[in-house]
């Protein structure tokens, strides 16, 4: 049976994987339970750590995406030196890494579930899918100078990407309070 995930429990549990797996030395983020994320978000400039742990399958993929998280605490996006600060966890045994590493190693640094992701996060901040795509589209090598996509995978991923910031921006016109959340 899942376990019941409140503030509080993400709270705890990141103090104990901070102690753990970093000797207490990452800086205090608040980690929320968010019904209204799609997934998880660590966001570096307010010290908060976002999940809606419903969409997750099971605890240990709670704790997998906690930790993952903290990882982004470190190391921004998923490129080598994030990379390294997953393997140094796998090593620790911190739960589930060994996976998501092979995940992210299976193709680009950035897989199409994370480029997507990355598309719906901007939304939360406001960003209209014309600014998402010059910034991230051009950051993933989707699209070319001249604004093209770059390959069928990349059109399939763009158009995934706009679905799901359109999504998010749907969840900003209904419920004004989450914007910015």
């Amino acid at each position: 049976m899942k376990t019941l995930w409140t503030d509080q429990r993400l709270q705890r549990l990141f103090r104990h994987y901070n102690k753990k797996f970093w000797g207490g030395k990452l800086p205090h983020f608040l980690v929320v339970n968010d019904k209204d994320r799609m997934r998880c978000r660590c966001d570096k400039r307010r010290r908060r750590i976002a999940m809606n742990a419903d969409t997750l399958r099971s605890d240990r993929e709670v704790r997998t995406a906690l930790v993952h998280d903290m990882g982004h605490i470190t190391a921004s996006g998923h490129g080598t030196d994030w990379q390294r600060e997953m393997e140094r966890l796998s090593a620790a045994g911190a739960p589930g890494i060994k996976r998501e590493l092979t995940l992210y190693r299976s193709g680009p640094f950035e897989t199409r579930r994370s480029m997507v992701e990355s598309f719906s996060d901007t939304a939360w901040e406001g960003t209209t899918w014309e600014e998402a795509i010059m910034l991230l589209g051009r950051k993933f090598d989707l699209i070319s100078s001249d604004g093209k996509t770059v390959s069928k995978w990349a059109a399939v991923t763009l158009t995934q990407a706009k679905k799901a910031l359109r999504r998010v921006q749907r969840l900003h016109l209904h419920n004004p309070a989450t914007v910015n959340k």
